[in-house]
């Protein structure tokens, strides 16, 4: 009797990864019709009407003045030069070193962080 369980356990099993494996390959639904719900979703735009909206003109500095925020993104720096023990990036630690006692405060952006 438990020959016959193992036996009936083992063909419904492989019968789902074969099912799983047709849907999959041959793209059937519901694997397209996710697949396509998730796209639709990706490309999905809301258009934005700009009537009444001002130009925002920030002006350029090129200096840190007193009590500024930084807001850094990517502060990995470039994965093809740097090396496993680099943290930040060069230009980062740079721009920390010579501006931290005007920052008040620092906040790091970006996929990583």
């Amino acid at each position: 009797m438990t020959i016959h369980k193992y036996l009936i356990a083992f063909v419904v099993g492989f019968s789902i990864f074969v099912f799983g494996v047709t849907f999959e390959h041959y793209k059937y639904p519901p694997y397209s019709f996710l697949l396509n719900a998730k796209n639709s979703l990706i490309n999905f735009r809301v258009p934005i009407s700009r009537e009444g909206l001002e130009l925002c003109d920030l002006p350029v500095v090129s200096h840190v003045e007193e009590g500024s925020h930084a807001f850094i993104g990517h502060a990995y720096g470039n994965p093809l030069t740097s090396n496993d023990t680099d943290f930040l990036a060069l230009n980062i630690l740079n721009f920390s070193g010579k501006n931290n006692h005007k920052l008040k405060s620092v906040s790091f952006t970006g996929d990583v962080f």
